[in-house]
Order: C-alpha cells, then sequence, then structure tokens
C-alpha cells in the first residue's frame, strides 16, 4: 500500500480469464479401467448492461451539479479494479488490454438516451456478439447517436487505454474511499471537456454515460493526424448535427414521409430549444381531438385533488415522506429528471445510420462560465498582520493642504448665526509648542 500523501498508477489490471460461459473437461488415464469424461459448466459473472451500484465509488463532476466544470476531464472510479479489462471489445474469448467500456460525454441535442429497453434493443443491430445470451439483466438503457456525433465526439480505438488506469492509493489518506478495503480503483476518463458555449456566453447541460463498447470498435472514429499547434476554439464545434444535410427527410413511427412536422435540433446557443410541433402538428388525424382530451384529463384531475385536498399531521407528513424514498418508483423519476434534455427521438428524423450503444451508468451536469477553485483562491486578497491596502487606482485625488499657523490654528469655513459665510480660526486643547499658563 502506498504511504500517505502518495498514490500508484498502472496502465491496467488484467483478469486471468474474460467474462462468460466456460466448460471444464476433466478425463483421466493410466488406470485398469475405465473413468468417464467429466464436463462442468462453469459462468464467469461481471456486469454488460447495467452497473451495480456498489461498484461505482465516485464520479466528476457530481450528478445535477452546476459549475466551472470546463478545465477537468469527467471521470468515474470503478471499485473493482479489473472490471474495464472482464471482456474483450473484439468479440474474442482471450483477454485484451484495450478496455471494453468508454465514458462518452454528450450535450444536449447530440445523442437520445432511451431507457427502459430490453437489452436485446440496446446494441446496434447485426452487431457480433460473443454469446448474445449473457445479460446482467433483462431491461437496460441505450445511447442513439448517429456516426457524425461518433466522429466528433467518441475517443478513437488507440485512445481507449490511454483514458482507463488503475490506482493504488491509501484507503486511510482518501476522503472518497467509500467502503473501499484495497485500496485499488479503476478509473475511466472522458476525451472531451465539457466547456461552456463560449459564442453566447450560456451554460451547457451536458450527460456523462459509461458506454459498452463490445463489437463497434469499427464504429469509432479513425486517429487524428498529428498537429503542430491547436487552437482550442476551433475543437468546440456545437453544430456537429447541421453537417449532414441542409434538408433531413422526417420519418415518423410507422414509415410514413411527412414535411408536415417542422423539427428543429436543438443545439447549445441555437434559438430553437426543442424539437416543435406546435404549428403543423394540428394536420394531422386526430391530433386536435387528442390535445383536446389530454386537456380535459388534466383539468379533471386538477380539479378531483383539488377537492380531496387536507390538511397532513406531521408524523403522517413523516411516513409519507419515508414511504415516497423507499418507493420503487423514485429512483425511476430521478433517473427521468436526469434524462430531460436527451429524449430527442434522433432515430426517427437522422438521415444517417444511427448507432447504439448501451448505457452502463449515466449522470447530467451544467457548465457555466463560474469560477473555478483555483480563480477564487488567486483572487482572495490576503496580507500579513499590519500590511496596508493597494492604493486605488481610481481613487480621487487628495484635497488641498488646510493652512495652519504657527499656533496651531486652523482656517476652516464659519456660518454665523444671521447665515453669513466667513472664515474662522480654530484651535484644540493642544498646542504645537509649550505655552504659558497665562
Amino acid at each position: 500500500m502506498p504511504s500517505t500523501g502518495h498514490f500508484v498508477l498502472h496502465s491496467s489490471v488484467l483478469p486471468p480469464m474474460t467474462a462468460g460461459g466456460y466448460e471444464l473437461v476433466s478425463a483421466q488415464s493410466g488406470t485398469p479401467f475405465t473413468v468417464n469424461t467429466e464436463h462442468t459448466s462453469i459462468t464467469v459473472a461481471s456486469p454488460r448492461y447495467t452497473m451495480p451500484h456498489d461498484q461505482i465509488l465516485s464520479s466528476f463532476p457530481p450528478a445535477n451539479a452546476e459549475g466551472a466544470f470546463g478545465d477537468r476531464l469527467p471521470q468515474i472510479v470503478l471499485k473493482r479494479r479489473t472490471l474495464p479489462w472482464e471482456r474483450n471489445p473484439t468479440g474474442a474469448i482471450e483477454v485484451s488490454t484495450t478496455p471494453w467500456l468508454a465514458l462518452v460525454v454528450v450535450a444536449e441535442g447530440e445523442a437520445e438516451l432511451v431507457s427502459p429497453a430490453a437489452v436485446a434493443d440496446c446494441v446496434t443491430p447485426q452487431t457480433p456478439l460473443l454469446d448474445p445470451d449473457d445479460r446482467d439483466v433483462d431491461q437496460s438503457a441505450y445511447l442513439a447517436v448517429t456516426e457524425t456525433v461518433v466522429r466528433k465526439i467518441f475517443p478513437c480505438e488507440e485512445d481507449l487505454a490511454l483514458l482507463t488506469h488503475v490506482r493504488e492509493v491509501d484507503v486511510n489518506d482518501t476522503e472518497l474511499a467509500n467502503g473501499d478495503d484495497d485500496g485499488w480503483l479503476a478509473v475511466v476518463l472522458a476525451n472531451r471537456l465539457p466547456v461552456f458555449d463560449t459564442a453566447t456566453g450560456q451554460s451547457v447541460r451536458y450527460m456523462a454515460c459509461l458506454v459498452n463498447l463490445e463489437g463497434q470498435l469499427p464504429a469509432l472514429p479513425p486517429p487524428s493526424p498529428p498537429v503542430d499547434d491547436f487552437v482550442f476554439e476551433k475543437a468546440q464545434d456545437w453544430s456537429v448535427l447541421a453537417g449532414v444535410t441542409a434538408d433531413a427527410d422526417l420519418w415518423v413511427s410507422g414509415g410514413a414521409l411527412t414535411s408536415a412536422v417542422n423539427a428543429e435540433i436543438l443545439l447549445p446557443g441555437d434559438v430553437a430549444r426543442a424539437v416543435e410541433f406546435s404549428q403543423d402538428a394540428a394536420r394531422l388525424p386526430n391530433a386536435g381531438a387528442a390535445l383536446d382530451g389530454a386537456a380535459t384529463a388534466a383539468t379533471s384531475s386538477a380539479a378531483s385533488a383539488a377537492s380531496t385536498w387536507s390538511v397532513m399531521t406531521p408524523e403522517a407528513a413523516t411516513a409519507a415522506i419515508s414511504a415516497a424514498a423507499n418507493d420503487r418508483d423514485a429512483s425511476l423519476l430521478v433517473r427521468d429528471t436526469m434524462k430531460v434534455g436527451f429524449k430527442y427521438p434522433i432515430s426517427l428524423y437522422a438521415a444517417e445510420k444511427v448507432l447504439r450503444f448501451p448505457v452502463l451508468a449515466h449522470w447530467t451536469f451544467t457548465t457555466n462560465e463560474g469560477a473555478t477553485f483555483e480563480t477564487l483562491m488567486q483572487d482572495l486578497d490576503v496580507g500579513l498582520l499590519g500590511t496596508m491596502p493597494e492604493p486605488d487606482p481610481a481613487a480621487p485625488p487628495a484635497p488641498a493642504t488646510t493652512p495652519v499657523v504657527a499656533t496651531g490654528h486652523l482656517r476652516l469655513g464659519h456660518r454665523t448665526r444671521r447665515g453669513d459665510t466667513s472664515q474662522a480660526w480654530y484651535r484644540g486643547p493642544f498646542v504645537p509648542h509649550p505655552g504659558d499658563r497665562e
């Protein structure tokens, strides 16, 4: 274990074997009688579509946080050190140094998070998977994203090993150990800085997704060629979806083509902030009746709730809050709230291929132009006891010196009882030189 104040970084910690089903075959020879061959089936379990909560130690930026996070890469810390390498992303059975997990950061309008969905629908169709029946859950979530966005913001295959590492820390010197007992942690970093919109100065909401890359390494972008210089502003391209086609065909559910629906892609800083169906949606069959029915149902529900309103005692309120916290649907409500802004049906109006990546964990946060901890510390006005403050460069000029005579009298402005203004000489009880008592 490292000493206090130190930690050790490891590029990877490979497991003895990958997750999946195995068959052990044991045979015995050299005996005067025949021994039947023994076949034993074993399963090496590992998360595939959902990350257990006890395996997530921490994440940065914090979930639902808002602040200046544009100068640090998002990350997620996993408890088991071998988790990122327990599956082979190429679909082979051998252990690979390329991790099968990647942390992807998407902004509002760049991707769609679909949850819940059957695990068979969480992967891009016709994707080859090793043992498709190996599933840890029946339903999970997936990230629907176009090929253009994948080429823009996803890491390339060569960078996956650089974005994942293992930290060996002292558990007694780690604030967020969260029950870890051996000090070995797996860390997955994102490849994208969640900066705010520098063009308009507006904050940007992001979602960090821990995705499964099994069978989809060829869909990742190729490595970028080396460059001599780097302009950070040019790397922040907010129009990743707008460059596909100027007039994409819009398909509605069922395969019917319609030009009546006016859909706009939400991009940070754009005027359009949602997929709008307001003007021409009423032309669709039964659209008006559906809207009227929804409004009537909402009014009836509100009236029913108002008629049954009653005062709740503190004991009953406490019991209701406890029941709500333990409700199975409470976590679903929190997840649905975090997905707001990432529900746009990209697969319905995208003019190119839409890829699906299983999401094992996700959280949202907002980046703004707020001050960071470093800037706050640098702006502190500190000094030792007795340190004089720095002069204000914009301070007004000092007033003219008041004339003083040898007797210590000052000439001051004076107003008489009649209201006339004149000059008067004033002296306090002290004099600048010894005086006579008389």
